[in-house]
C-alpha cells in the first residue's frame, strides 16, 4: 500500500491564538550591553509569537484601553522596561555561566504597579477588592495603611 500524505495527522502545528501586544524574552545573560538580561516588546504585528518568548495578554478592563490608544500601549510597555532588572533577576533561576531564566508564573511574581499610575481609571475600579486584602485587627476590625501605627507590621502590597 502507498503512503498517503492525506491519511495521516499532522504532528505539529502553529497553535492558534491572538496575537499578544507585549512579549517578554525569559532567557538571558546579565552582562548584555544594555544590562538587562529580560527585555519587553511591543508586538506591533498580528502574528502570534514563537514560544521563544512569554506572551503578557491584559486582562479585559486594560486590554479594551490598549485597544483605543496606541499611546497607552507604548506608555504601559515603557512601565514594563523600567523595572528594575534586579527585581525580575530575584524571581527567576539562574543556570550556569549566568543564563538567568524566568517563568511565566515568576514573571507574574514581579511587581508592575507603575501600570496603575498610567491607568487611573482602572485603578480606581478596583479599589472595593483591594479592601477585602487589608489586614484585619484583633476585634475584627480593618486596619488600613494609613491607619496603622509605626510598631504595627504592615503587609506590603
Amino acid at each position: 500500500m502507498a503512503w498517503r500524505l492525506t491519511l495521516t495527522s499532522p504532528w505539529y502545528a502553529q497553535e492558534e491564538r491572538p496575537a499578544s501586544p507585549f512579549l517578554c524574552t525569559y532567557m538571558g545573560r546579565n552582562g548584555t550591553k544594555k544590562g538587562k538580561p529580560f527585555r519587553f516588546i511591543l508586538n506591533h504585528s498580528r502574528a502570534t509569537a514563537p514560544n521563544v518568548y512569554l506572551m503578557l495578554y491584559p486582562k479585559p478592563a486594560l486590554a479594551k484601553a490598549l485597544g483605543v490608544s496606541r499611546e497607552l500601549r507604548r506608555a504601559v510597555w515603557r512601565m514594563l522596561n523600567a523595572i528594575p532588572p534586579e527585581v525580575l533577576l530575584g524571581e527567576g533561576r539562574v543556570y550556569g555561566g549566568g543564563l538567568h531564566k524566568l517563568e511565566p508564573k515568576e514573571l507574574a511574581n514581579a511587581p508592575a504597579d507603575g501600570i496603575l499610575a498610567v491607568l487611573p481609571r482602572l485603578g480606581d475600579e478596583h479599589a472595593e477588592q483591594l479592601r477585602l486584602f487589608e489586614r484585619p485587627e484583633p476585634a475584627g476590625r480593618y486596619v488600613t495603611d494609613d491607619e496603622a501605627s509605626d510598631d504595627e507590621a504592615v503587609c506590603e502590597r
